[in-house]
C-alpha cells in the first residue's frame, strides 16, 4: 500500500484544509505517543476498549495515516490511556483558530 505524502501543519485559511491538517496531526500525535510506549496499534486499541472504545486496529491505523477522523470521546479516551493530557494530542504549530 502506498503511503499518503506527509503535508504541512501550517494553518490555512481554508477551513477544510485546516481541518484536514488538524486531524492528520492529531493521527500523528497519538502514533508519536503510542510509540513512545513501545505499544502495537492492537494494544492500544485493546487497553481503550478495557474503558469503553469501541474501535478497532484498522480504525486506529485509517486515524493515524490521517484517512479517518476521529471522535470527541475516543480523543479523549485514547489520551486517558496513553497517560497524557488530550491537549497534547494537538498537532505541533498550531496555534488557536482565527477568530
Amino acid at each position: 500500500m502506498k503511503r499518503k505524502p506527509r503535508r504541512s501543519l501550517k494553518p490555512s485559511l481554508n477551513n477544510g484544509v485546516l481541518k484536514e491538517r488538524v486531524e492528520d496531526g492529531i493521527g500523528q500525535m497519538i502514533r508519536h505517543h503510542r510509540l513512545r510506549l513501545r505499544l502495537t496499534q492492537g494494544q492500544l486499541v485493546a487497553k481503550g476498549q478495557l474503558r469503553g472504545l469501541e474501535m478497532s486496529r484498522g480504525t486506529l491505523a485509517k486515524i493515524e495515516v490521517g484517512l479517518q477522523t476521529v471522535k470527541a470521546r475516543e480523543l479523549f479516551i485514547l489520551a486517558i490511556v496513553l497517560g497524557i493530557a488530550p491537549e497534547a494530542l494537538k498537532p505541533k504549530g498550531l496555534g488557536h483558530p482565527p477568530c
